[in-house]
């Protein structure tokens, strides 16, 4: 039987089910784990990639051909920008906790909204069109900390490090 490596382990070709202890198959859309990872394989000792015995041409194969098109064919600002306003909601979700006494940190939110402000800021206007966009949303989640951890006692800013 011919496998696949994952990130995740050993994977029986043709297997939708989870390996043993990891987590889900990747979806048709590299989720989880990333099926684009799986095309750039490491080779083991033996010099030969695993799963590469017979398995050319598996729906497998053209599953991880397609989702190396479409990264490659996603403009960088945006994969950028995605992840920016990934940051930001993990901030607000943390913010959100603390503010309703449910948990979150203000650490948390902090170190989320630095690096948010960190690739924002620090890559401009090389984000556009993105970039007034997300701006905005930067002071928006700079201010709702400064609102929330005022009313907990914390005054200092995301962003105003020493």
């Amino acid at each position: 039987m011919s496998t696949l490596w994952t990130p995740y382990g050993e994977k029986p070709v043709g297997s939708t089910q989870p390996t043993a202890g990891g987590p889900p198959a990747p979806g048709p859309q590299g989720h989880p784990g990333g099926d684009a990872a799986e095309a750039h394989r490491e080779r083991p000792a033996g010099g030969r990639a695993h799963g590469t015995g017979g398995t050319a041409g598996t729906a497998e194969a053209e599953e991880v051909r397609r989702a190396l098109e479409t990264v490659l064919a996603t403009p960088m600002p945006q994969v950028v920008a995605e992840l920016a306003v990934q940051l930001r909601e993990l901030a607000l979700v943390h913010l959100s906790a603390v503010r309703t006494g449910r948990g979150g940190s203000l650490d948390a939110a902090r170190l989320a909204i630095d690096a948010m402000g960190t690739l924002v800021e620090g890559l401009g206007e090389r984000l556009a069109p993105h970039d007034g966009a997300l701006r905005a949303a930067l002071a928006d989640a700079r201010l709702a900390f400064v609102q929330i951890g005022g009313a907990r006692g914390d005054t200092g800013p995301p962003g105003a490090t020493a």
